[in-house]
C-alpha cells in the first residue's frame, strides 16, 4: 500500500462525515473509540473501575498527554482545580496547538468526532467525567479530567462559526451563526439564547 500521511487521514475524516448530521457522526467516532475496549461485554468492564479522585485524573490526564502527540501535537500537563472536587491537581492537559483542529480547520468536526464523543466514551465507558475545550482562534485546547462539561447550550465551543479555511464553510459570512456541522437543535437553542 502507497505510503499515508496525515493530510490523508483529514481527507478521511472529512469524507466519514459527508452525509451525516451531526449526532451520525458522533455515533461513528464514538463506534471508533469503543473498537479500542474488548468486545462484548468488555466494553463496560471499565465503567466504575476507576474512583473518582485526583490519583485518578492524573493518570488519565498522563496517558492523553504521552500517548496522543501524534494525533494532536505537543501537549503539557497542568496544575488546576478546574475539576468537580475543587482539588489542585494535575488533571488538565493542555495541548498547545491541536494539530487536528489546525489542520482541518472544521469547527464541526472539532465538536462531533472529538469532544462530544470523547467526552460521552469516558462517561459512558470509564465513568468518567472529562470536558475538552477547544480555542478555535489559537487552535490550542484543554482535555479536563473530572470536570462535568456544561450542555452544549452553555458551552463555547458550540457558539462557534465555521473557520474561513474550512473546505465545507457554510456559515463563515455570519459570525452570529454555529458551525452549520452541528446538530440542528443545539444550533436553534444556542441561536436563541444569542439573540436574548
Amino acid at each position: 500500500p502507497a505510503e499515508t500521511n496525515y493530510d490523508d487521514f483529514i481527507k478521511l475524516c472529512f469524507a466519514s462525515i459527508k452525509g451525516k448530521n451531526g449526532s451520525e457522526q458522533t455515533d461513528a467516532s464514538l463506534k471508533v473509540l469503543r473498537s479500542f475496549l474488548p468486545p462484548g461485554p468488555g466494553k463496560m468492564m471499565f465503567n466504575g473501575l476507576f474512583p473518582q479522585n485526583k490519583f485518578t485524573y492524573e493518570l488519565f490526564a498522563w496517558v492523553t498527554r504521552s500517548g496522543f502527540e501524534w494525533l494532536v501535537g505537543p501537549s503539557s500537563q497542568e496544575l488546576t482545580n478546574e475539576n468537580d472536587l475543587n482539588e489542585e491537581m494535575y488533571s488538565k492537559v493542555k495541548i498547545k496547538k491541536c494539530r487536528w483542529l489546525q489542520e482541518s480547520a472544521c469547527t464541526g468536526m472539532c465538536i462531533n468526532l472529538c469532544k462530544r464523543p470523547t467526552e460521552t466514551f469516558f462517561k459512558e465507558n470509564f465513568g468518567l467525567e472529562m470536558t475538552i475545550n477547544p480555542n478555535y482562534e489559537d487552535k490550542s485546547c484543554e482535555f479536563c479530567f473530572g470536570a462535568t462539561p456544561p450542555p452544549p447550550e452553555e458551552d463555547p465551543a458550540y457558539k462557534f462559526p465555521c473557520h474561513p479555511r474550512c473546505t465545507s464553510a457554510s456559515t463563515v459570512t455570519d459570525e452570529s451563526k454555529p458551525c452549520h456541522k452541528l446538530d440542528k437543535q443545539v444550533e436553534d437553542v444556542v441561536t436563541a439564547i444569542s439573540n436574548i
